[in-house]
Parts: C-alpha cells; sequence; structure tokens
C-alpha cells in the first residue's frame, strides 16, 4: 500500500474544509441572504477560526463564487435525471430548475441576487467559464432539437440559450403574490408563463 504524503494529506484535508465552508455558506444562504452572510458566523459554524477562514476564502465574494459553481453542477445533474428524454423536455426542465432556483424564497440564487452574479460573472474567472461551460452544454441539446426538427433552423443556438436566461430576469421586478393588470399572480404559474414564452419563439409549430 502506498503510504499517503504528508502535503497530499494536508491538500486533502484543505479540501474537504473548502467543501464544508461552502456547504454550510449555501445553507446560511437559504435561512438569509447574501448581506446577511457573516464570516464569523461561518467559521464557527464549520469549527474553525476567522484567520482559517480567511486562508481558504480571502472575500465574501470567492466564497459565493465556489458557491454558484457548486450550482452548476447541480444543474448538470439536473439534466442526468432527464438525460433520456427529448431535447424539448430537458430544456423545459432546466429552465423550470433554473426558475424555480432563482425566485422561490428560501432557493440559493433568490438569496444572492442577480446583481451579486453578475458582478461575479465578470471579476472572477472561475464563475464566467462555469457559466460558459453550462452554456455549451445547453447549446448542444438545442443543436439536437434542431437535428430533431423540434427548434427553428434559422436561429442561432447560442442566442437561443442565453434568451433561456435572460428571460427569466422578466420576473425580477414582480413581487410574490401580486397582481398585474387583471391577472393574479402566482409564482409557480408564472414561470410556465415565461417558460412558454420561450419555447413559443423557438419551436417549430405545425
Amino acid at each position: 500500500m502506498k503510504p499517503i504524503k504528508y502535503r497530499d494529506m494536508q491538500d486533502e484535508l484543505r479540501h474537504l474544509r473548502e467543501l464544508a465552508l461552502v456547504d454550510e455558506a449555501s445553507r446560511l444562504l437559504r435561512e438569509s441572504n447574501y448581506a446577511d452572510l457573516n464570516m464569523d458566523t461561518l467559521a464557527e459554524k464549520v469549527g474553525i477560526s476567522k484567520k482559517t477562514l480567511y486562508q481558504h476564502f480571502r472575500t465574501r465574494d470567492e466564497l459565493i463564487a465556489q458557491v454558484l459553481l457548486k450550482g452548476f453542477q447541480a444543474l448538470e445533474a439536473e439534466l442526468a435525471t432527464v438525460a433520456d428524454s427529448a431535447p424539448l423536455v430537458q430544456i423545459e426542465h432546466i429552465m423550470r430548475v433554473y426558475l424555480r432556483e432563482r425566485y422561490f424564497p428560501n432557493s440559493i440564487l433568490a438569496s444572492i441576487g442577480p446583481e451579486i452574479i453578475v458582478r461575479l460573472k465578470h471579476s472572477n474567472d472561475e464563475v464566467r467559464q462555469g457559466m460558459q461551460h453550462f452554456q455549451a452544454i445547453m447549446s448542444r441539446i438545442v443543436d439536437e432539437a434542431k437535428r430533431r426538427g423540434d427548434i427553428r433552423l434559422d436561429l442561432n443556438s447560442q442566442i437561443i440559450v442565453r434568451s433561456m436566461f435572460c428571460l427569466a430576469g422578466v420576473l425580477n421586478e414582480i413581487p410574490p403574490q401580486s397582481t398585474t393588470d387583471t391577472t393574479p399572480y402566482d409564482l409557480h404559474q408564472a414561470i410556465e408563463d415565461v417558460i412558454r414564452l420561450f419555447l413559443s419563439g423557438v419551436v417549430v409549430h405545425p
């Protein structure tokens, strides 16, 4: 049996500690929001000193970036649950999961907020690359839907994917359970409306 090197053990412990910090930060975000995420509280919850915490993450944004990367991995895991389904079903599923995570109470994206996410996209290479990686996955699914004749060939696949996430922003300024014109607002229904609106513009209609 090959002995474990001290440096390897240190690296493994560091990795496990960072995973614990990201998991605990995710849990705290679900209970509150980005502004209320306290690094002292986080260190205490994980059982380390604040000094040790900052050896892993120098700023709160560095920590939140890792939370977002974990979120991208979760989206990929969601895709795996519908991998045998038709491309349009996969697209609908991801849109539904993303919209719920972005707007449902006690969800991580809702707690972080779109402004912070946009800021990290422009300031953090890992977040930007994570977004690009997931968009590339979705572009391949869109391409497959085109080959099957489900999505319009005249539309650029990358624009279709970007519009999926941009269209999600239409719910930003609508408060939960409010009323717009004469239509009662329900968050579950609003999410389905956004999905239907997106699909109506990209699918091939008979």
